[in-house]
């Protein structure tokens, strides 16, 4: 179906005890099994705040036929803990065809993608040897890389998994590789910060995202970055 919803809660405001019915992205979706050997769905849920397990332990049928997984899904049910971690204990789900709000779903960066690209190019202009200057600015300018590098995440689900996630790990990255530079003068700066922003650039080819996924692209799973 497709009956678009706006969200009211977000995964950061899930507390226990709560009751909801709310729509979340549907990251994972799998049928696992009771200690009794009863079926149950087992789901990772998300929205642009973070994600939430959620299980379905009374599940028809029907419901067995079908993964929702990579769906926005309309989940009713009741907020709990399980191992000191926030879960959903449903009693319904349905998938609702897109959401009101795409970007509701969308991870992305704390930090502003705009503010980050101009901290990136000040440090790139602080490398004093040109040949290395020239790499890292062909590099970011080749068409393939120019226009994702803002957006791009840095892995699918280990860490940064969120649009301007590769950049914000790369600034991290170099501050580290300066830090260490400024400590220990025998290591060649232009050639840690030149290193720094170049490796990871890779993932932008190695990552497709798009609504509320990250997936590894094909040269991604046959090459990696």
């Amino acid at each position: 179906m497709d009956n678009k919803m706006s969200k009211r809660f977000f995964v950061k405001d899930l507390k226990q005890g709560m009751q909801i019915s709310e729509v979340f992205y549907a990251a994972s979706w799998s049928i696992a099994k009771t200690k009794a050997g009863k079926n149950y769905i087992r789901a990772l849920l998300s929205d642009c705040t973070g994600r939430v397990e959620m299980v379905c332990w009374d599940v028809p049928k029907d419901y067995l036929e079908h993964s929702l997984e990579k769906c926005y899904v309309l989940v009713t049910g009741s907020v709990s803990t399980y191992q000191d971690n926030i879960q959903i204990s449903a009693i319904s789900f349905e998938d609702i065809g897109s959401p009101d709000d795409p970007a509701d779903f969308l991870p992305i960066s704390p930090y502003d993608l705009d503010e980050m690209m101009d901290h990136l190019y000040d440090i790139i202009s602080s490398i004093t040897r040109l040949h290395l200057k020239k790499l890292v600015n062909a590099v970011l300018s080749d068409p393939q890389i120019a226009g994702k590098l803002p957006a791009a995440p840095a892995a699918k689900s280990y860490h940064h998994a969120y649009v301007g996630g590769l950049l914000e790990h790369t600034l991290g990255v170099i501050r580290n590789c300066d830090l260490l530079s400024g400590l220990y003068p025998e290591i060649d700066r232009d050639l840690i910060i030149t290193g720094a922003v170049l490796h990871d650039i890779g993932k932008i080819i190695e990552m497709g995202w798009s609504g509320a996924s990250v997936e590894y692209t094909n040269e991604g799973s046959l090459v990696c970055h």
